[in-house]
């Protein structure tokens, strides 16, 4: 398949199977030559207004909020202000990791940006829509609100950790283990060492400067509250829409094309347009794309994957390809680049359920852009 003819694919198929898995709405981007190609939107937004997804509807896109993290790291990094490989515990002066029987010294920058750093998997929790402010602390210490029903069925359908305190629980670097809590340290650190809020920093640093311009943390803020969607369980019901305690972790919402920008971001682009497009150094996305070690992730495809600084990292047609997808109550997300070739394809689903709908047109996709015209 071509990957002009892949569009039309999608055309074909994803309403049918969206119907199958009674999906409500979804949009895709594919990317070629570092830059949008098309973008598709299909279903609903809010099934009970009639609301359809177009390209300014806005999704929450989950874990991808780890890679943005990365960036904004990275960013520190440049500026001499964050080394990689110094401890965490360096730049934190409002919170410290509770005493283990490990080296601290050892939870590094680095490491917590590849899942290495022996941090606790613990969910870092979410909170309803209250206006009050959100302390990062909360999460890292422990405070988090009880779960709402939906939620509770969430953890147990997916055989979640409970949300609980931060804590090192195996030796840093002895092991690749998926945590939240290590990016909530992240969003910790970019505050104090910016001497901004976290989310200020991204905006004037990264979603800003890319011209993401319908993305942030509060949905229900002025500027996307309008066309923010609603999320469904995989029962169709509504989701009663929960604020994630960790910004870096899982707060990011944006639209298709939002994403779409921050994807082709990472990569050569047009007109001599650079990897990091002069926000970060060619350098810097080097290092993020530069595995740290295997990834234990839990898939069905088959593939060994790494991690990166941010990101996850895997070899196919004999190239590099680099992604980070995203899920909890209400939401999937997927983003996946192969900056060899300038291509990537993106998608946002406001359902839990929505896996199996990016999971096939991903394979699809990857055989497309790995096989010569």
């Amino acid at each position: 398949m071509s990957k002009t003819a892949f569009v039309d694919h999608l055309d074909s198929v994803l309403p049918q199977r969206m119907k199958a898995l009674q999906l409500p709405g979804a949009a895709v981007a594919l990317i070629e030559s570092g830059e949008r190609a098309a973008v598709r939107c299909y279903g609903w937004a809010d099934l009970e207004r009639q609301i359809p997804v177009s390209e300014r509807t806005v999704f929450r896109l989950a874990s991808i909020s780890k890679s943005l993290a990365a960036w904004a790291v990275m960013k520190l990094v440049e500026t001499g202000q964050v080394k990689l490989d110094h401890p965490i515990g360096r730049y934190l002066k409002l919170w410290r990791l509770p005493a283990s029987s490990f080296d601290h010294d050892g939870v590094t920058v680095r490491r917590l940006l590849s899942h290495r750093a022996g941090i606790s998997t613990a969910g870092v929790g979410r909170t309803a829509h209250t206006g009050a402010p959100i302390s990062v602390r909360d999460c890292l210490e422990g405070r988090q609100p009880p779960l709402n029903a939906a939620q509770a069925r969430y953890y147990e359908r997916w055989s979640l950790p409970p949300d609980a305190p931060a804590t090192v629980d195996k030796a840093p670097g002895s092991a690749f283990a998926y945590a939240n809590c290590g990016f909530a340290m992240l969003e910790l650190m970019v505050a104090e060492v910016s001497g901004r809020p976290y989310a200020d920093f991204v905006r004037d640093e990264i979603t800003g400067p890319i011209g993401m311009g319908h993305a942030g943390f509060d949905p229900l803020c002025a500027d996307l509250q309008s066309a923010f969607a609603t999320g469904y369980g995989e029962d169709g019901q509504a989701i009663d829409d929960r604020v994630p305690l960790s910004m870096a972790a899982g707060g990011l919402c944006a639209s298709i094309t939002d994403l779409a920008k921050f994807a082709c971001a990472g990569m050569a682009g047009p007109h001599g347009a650079v990897p990091g497009r002069n926000l970060l150094k060619p350098d810097s996305i080097r290092q993020m794309y530069a595995p740290q070690g295997a990834a234990d992730l839990d898939t069905d495809t088959g593939i060994a994957f790494e991690a990166g600084l941010g990101h996850f990292l895997c070899q196919f047609g004999g190239r590099l390809h680099v992604h980070h997808s995203g899920g909890f109550a209400g939401w999937r997300s997927i983003y996946w680049i192969v900056p060899e070739t300038g291509d990537g394809l993106c998608m946002l689903i406001n359902s839990d359920g929505g896996n199996p709908l990016w999971q096939q047109p991903l394979q699809e996709w990857a055989t497309a852009v790995s096989t010569p015209a």
